[in-house]
């Protein structure tokens, strides 16, 4: 079992990058460049790419950089402001708080569970107690982020 921990994140103005923090050290980063069909990622060491792909950009595939293989996959909804984040074998709801809301959003464990409740668009801390979250986070940020430059929420 992992030891929980708190981590952080911010967004300074005019960036488009996220930094993530554990006891005020930097632990990883979320490079979201608009208009790219690839998003990367640090966390822990490890890197990641999110790719686009499929008819009308509705898939993204996250790829673990180290071994090249595909380790999880963000899927969009057609029609609701929401996206099915599956990874390691589970799938994770993310939807708004509110249906036009873009900045408070929660991501759920098998459709009812919520373990992330985000309510800022810049900056925020959670409570981590699962091996997932950090990626998770990352996952939701890029989806708030895909929702927010096209209008959809």
């Amino acid at each position: 079992m992992m030891e929980a921990y708190n981590l952080s994140w911010i967004k300074d103005a005019f960036s488009q990058s996220y930094s993530f923090f554990v006891q005020g050290n930097v632990i990883g980063e979320f490079f979201d460049k608009p208009f790219t069909g690839s998003k990367k990622a640090f966390l822990f060491g490890a890197r990641y790419i999110f790719e686009t792909e499929g008819v009308f950009r509705k898939h993204i595939n996250i790829i673990n950089l180290e071994t090249g293989s595909i380790i999880g996959k963000i899927s969009f909804s057609l029609f609701l402001p929401q996206a099915v984040i599956s990874l390691k074998e589970t799938n994770y709801l993310w939807k708004p708080d509110g249906w036009f809301s873009y900045i408070k959003w929660s991501i759920y464990k098998n459709e009812t569970n919520r373990i992330l409740n985000i309510e800022k668009r810049k900056e925020g801390n959670i409570f981590v107690i699962d091996e997932n979250i950090p990626l998770l986070l990352v996952c939701g940020l890029l989806i708030r982020n895909r929702y927010y430059r096209s209008n959809n929420v």
